[in-house]
């Protein structure tokens, strides 16, 4: 169904319009995104490298490049600061377009309380287990009859 708008837009234009605007943010993050990845990988090979160093220097007892280390400290916690402020941006440009929406984690959650709270078997008076077979409006019944009894 479309709807028309003050603008004399239908739903679809202005969908397609807002994706438009959209794909600019996206290939930045996603650029951005790249960079920071290859500067991980960067990073790692510079960390392994260190600790080889490090314990060639232990087995010559030798003493470590101090300021080599605390550079390279200073560079991992710089690059996680990027990381975090990425996710941040990510975050709120996906907020900005999804709105206050249900996530699938929130009916995922949801689905598993209501599994939980099923009653699918009862115990009868004789002590014997029972199980209604396909009656889902019986289950409720008996669910909440149960319910109120304990009131």
């Amino acid at each position: 169904m479309r709807h028309w708008n003050e603008a004399g837009q239908t739903t679809d234009d202005a969908r397609r319009s807002w994706e438009e605007k959209w794909k600019a943010p996206k290939q930045v993050l996603k650029a951005k995104q790249t960079a920071i990845n290859q500067h991980v990988s960067e990073l790692q090979e510079k960390v392994t490298k260190m600790q080889t160093m490090l314990r060639a220097m232990a087995r010559e007892r030798r003493t470590a490049p101090m300021q080599e280390l605390a550079d390279l400290e200073a560079e991992v916690k710089q690059l996680e600061e990027k990381q975090a402020k990425k996710w941040r941006r990510f975050s709120k440009l996906r907020w900005i377009r999804d709105g206050d929406a249900p996530s699938k984690f929130f009916f995922a959650i949801l689905k598993a309380r209501r599994a939980q709270e099923e009653i699918t078997t009862f115990v009868g008076e004789d002590g014997q287990r029972r199980q209604k077979e396909n009656s889902t409006l019986t289950r409720m019944n008996f669910s909440l009859n149960s319910r109120k009894r304990r009131k």
